[in-house]
């Protein structure tokens, strides 16, 4: 590339991971007991929770931080009560008051009482490990700001264009248009350097309006599929940019570090990016950069800078505030990451390149500017911003930079709040998406569209949009389209179904193969007569290994009005479908009325098939079982077929189209696991750590509560097992459990020798009464 014959400097790729909303003290305020240089806390920080003396009730900084529900307050307004002392108004704006950092406790005890006492504590070192080790071995900044003294989405616009708009909130119009700054990534593509952006979910980075254009689409990658083996192969870009999990689901915790979600997640994110990076050929040409974008309403005490703070671009802030974009906000934690960092640096405030030019994230772009010598800046703001690359000073990298980092211990007991509504950013995380998908058309954007929307939908709901967004991209790219055109969905493309369905209806929902992986959705299932009609939701390789596939299938067996729904579980492998392990039993609620999640863990050692929380079915894997046990990367599917010949009563009740159409919904889908390339050879060891992780999930034990869940569910519904078919299988096969009590219950072709007295005297509970927990369930 041409810069390289220009370049000074040993970095060619820099890394850039923006954490959520956490104030240096509040992470690492107390890692200053580890290095006094470091400027943190000591404990005798304190604040005024009385309004009227704050002399009289102080509140001390303390070391207790661990997970942290509420959310503390952070909004423009609240943050100008934390940082001058007094609640926001005209009159007050026109002070000039002293940034004292005496407002966090009050403010935060008008929001919720008792939450002073959260924004009063940090994390000791201890508790967040993995940053531990990192600003002990690598090089920590005690004087970066946050941007501007507001809330994520417009700190999070600097980041990557040193200015945000305008906005000091959100604005659902320019979410509609995009923002049209320069960015820094329009930057890099005009001096041919190549950058990437690593996502879970649609990144916000579709902020920007320019990153919108078919040009860049291929710069967007999966982070669990791209990022590794990128590291793996060196082929990272120049510039990285990794987007998280900010929304977080019972099966995937969120780890942005925004509360309430657990630090902890966050910390073993950081270890996964750091341990790839580390791996990697390209590790002594790395620069890594980890920041939060604001501080999220927890206390720091070193003031923010009101005075010499240029505007970027002249444009003031929308009324009643008229933000002159004048001053910074909040202190937040930054860490920087080299072989070329010398183990415990401090980088307090830069030399330059103004008198009273500061860290903040427009420090970025600067800085990025200066390693990769770029044309020019973006705005005044990354001009006047402090740079970091003197921080990269050794004539040699290190060879001592450790390989891992220590495993991160869970904080939260409880689980996640799958039903909890959207957190400001998470709202206009979904409004974005609607631009894409064509939805901000509609009467519902943008507030009734995140109302009453819940985490779990808006899961569903992002990933929906951002994969329509993809496919009309794709469509424009295919006609012709110039590189610079931008799709624009005046209406959201119409869904189409089939008039009828003499034939399987089939939908892969993973294009990617996974060798090893949760596979999850919540289904619910067609509604009415469906005698006839099985509704499948399975994993296979048949398109790849015809003759020697896997499988793992939930299978769906149709109704009739009035009885209970039937299912049955089954296991395939290396094409075993004379030696099927099929398990069927009844549903204890009506899987048409709502939305249930029905879940496959497989793993090298087991495979664990779960309703919602209950554990319904388990196979740990020996070694008897040969190929048997699903051994090759399979796709996850979705089928829904008219099965009238054996799947309602054994082929009694038939299909009567006069019901159609039957519509199965799915969504809220998880994929989680080591996603392979079908056309490369699968190594035992590529996908050890995926592994590692999966076994690490919360799903991935049954907990003896779990277990008895489990054997209370098998007692109560299964009706047919193959273990107990002595007539297929004189010998059990070699990963049955034989259970003597549970064998009493069966006859020799398998099926429960009651069912039908147990049967009836289900019929007797009306359906109204019928519970749907589970657990509280007395019987059906």
């Amino acid at each position: 590339m041409a810069y390289e014959a220009t370049n000074p400097y040993p970095i060619k790729t820099v890394v850039v991971l923006v954490q959520e909303n956490r104030s240096f003290d509040h992470m690492l305020g107390w890692m200053k007991s580890l290095n006094p240089e470091i400027d943190g806390v000591t404990g005798s920080e304190s604040n005024p929770i009385s309004t009227s003396d704050s002399n009289l009730s102080r509140i001390h900084y303390g070391d207790q931080s661990g997970y942290v529900e509420p959310d503390p307050g952070h909004s423009f307004e609240a943050i100008y009560e934390q940082v001058f002392g007094e609640p926001w108004s005209e009159s007050s704006s026109s002070k000039n008051l002293v940034p004292a950092m005496e407002g966090f406790a009050r403010q935060a005890e008008s929001v919720e009482k008792g939450l002073s006492e959260i924004v009063m504590n940090g994390f000791k070192p201890d508790a967040i490990p993995v940053f531990k080790e990192l600003v002990s071995e690598f090089a920590v900044c005690d004087r970066w700001f946050a941007s501007l003294p507001t809330l994520t989405q417009p700190n999070r616009l600097f980041i990557h264009s040193a200015t945000s708009n305008g906005a000091i909130s959100n604005d659902t119009k320019m979410l509609i248009q995009g923002y049209p700054q320069k960015t820094i990534f329009d930057s890099l593509d005009e001096a041919g350097l190549s950058f990437g952006i690593y996502h879970p979910y649609p990144p916000s980075t579709l902020f920007y309006r320019n990153l919108r254009k078919l040009k860049y689409l291929d710069n967007f990658h999966q982070f669990d599929l791209h990022f590794k083996r990128h590291c793996k192969e060196g082929k990272l870009p120049n510039y990285v940019v990794i987007e998280q999990r900010y929304f977080e689901t019972k099966l995937l915790p969120g780890n942005d570090d925004h509360p309430s979600h657990d630090v902890s997640e966050g910390q073993k994110l950081v270890k996964e990016v750091y341990e790839a990076l580390r791996s990697s050929p390209q590790w002594n040409e790395i620069l890594f950069i980890i920041i939060y974008d604001e501080h999220g309403g927890f206390y720091d005490h070193v003031p923010t800078p009101v005075t010499g703070v240029p505007s970027p671009d002249g444009i003031v802030g929308p009324e009643p505030y008229n933000f002159q974009f004048d001053r910074l906000g909040v202190r937040v934690p930054a860490i920087l990451i080299s072989p070329w960092i010398e183990r415990g640096t401090v980088l307090h405030g830069p030399s330059g390149p103004y008198p009273t030019s500061e860290f903040e994230h427009s420090s970025i772009p600067a800085t990025v500017k200066k390693i990769f010598n770029l044309n020019e800046f973006l705005t005044k703001r990354d001009e006047w911003a402090g740079t970091f690359e003197g921080v990269v000073n050794r004539s040699s990298p290190r060879t001592d930079c450790p390989v891992t980092l220590p495993d991160p211990v869970k904080m939260r007991e409880i689980e996640a709040k799958e039903d909890a509504k959207l957190s400001e950013f998470q709202e206009e995380l979904v409004q974005m998406a609607a631009a894409l998908n064509g939805d901000h058309r509609k009467d519902i954007y943008p507030l009734k569209l995140v109302e009453n929307m819940t985490v779990l939908d808006a899961v569903s709901y992002v990933g929906g949009a951002f994969k329509t967004f993809l496919d009309e991209c794709d469509k424009a790219k295919k006609s012709g389209a110039d590189e610079s055109y931008i799709v624009c969905l005046e209406n959201p493309p119409l869904q189409t179904a089939s008039k009828s369905f003499l034939h399987k209806i089939f939908s892969c929902l993973s294009a990617d193969l996974y060798n090893h992986a949760l596979f999850s959705a919540r289904i619910k299932l067609p509604s009415d007569y469906t005698a006839g009609v099985v509704v499948a939701f399975y994993t296979s390789n048949g398109e790849i290994f015809r003759k020697t596939h896997d499988e793992l299938d939930f299978e769906f067996l149709g109704n009739v009005r009035g009885k209970r729904w039937r299912f049955q579980t089954n296991v395939y492998g290396n094409g075993s479908t004379s030696r099927g392990r099929e398990e069927r039993y009844n549903l204890w609620f009506d899987p048409s009325r709502e939305f249930h999640r029905y879940s496959i863990l497989w793993t090298n050692n087991k495979i664990i098939f779960y309703i919602d929380e209950v554990p319904i079915r388990e196979i740990i894997r020996n070694d008897a079982m040969g190929g048997d046990y699903p051994s090759k990367p399979m796709s996850l599917y979705a089928t829904i077929w008219d099965a009238s010949n054996w799947a309602t009563s054994g082929g009694k009740y038939k299909v009567n189209y006069k019901y159609a159409p039957f519509v199965a919904e799915f969504t809220n889908l998880v994929l989680h696991g080591c996603a392979v390339d079908p056309i490369q050879e699968v190594s035992t060891t590529s996908c050890t750590e995926k592994d590692d992780q999966l076994e690490g999930l919360d799903y991935a034990g049954v907990t003896p509560k779990r277990r008895m869940a489990m054997n209370k569910f098998r007692q109560k519904f299964m009706y047919y097992s193959y273990c107990y078919d002595s007539l297929r299988y004189p010998i059990p096969p070699p990963e049955c459990v034989i259970d003597p009590l549970e064998k009493q219950r069966f006859k020799d072709t398998g099926k429960l020798k009651f069912e039908e007295r147990h049967h009836h005297h289900s019929k007797k509970r009306s359906q109204a009464s019928r519970i749907k927990n589970y657990g509280n369930q007395d019987d059906v």
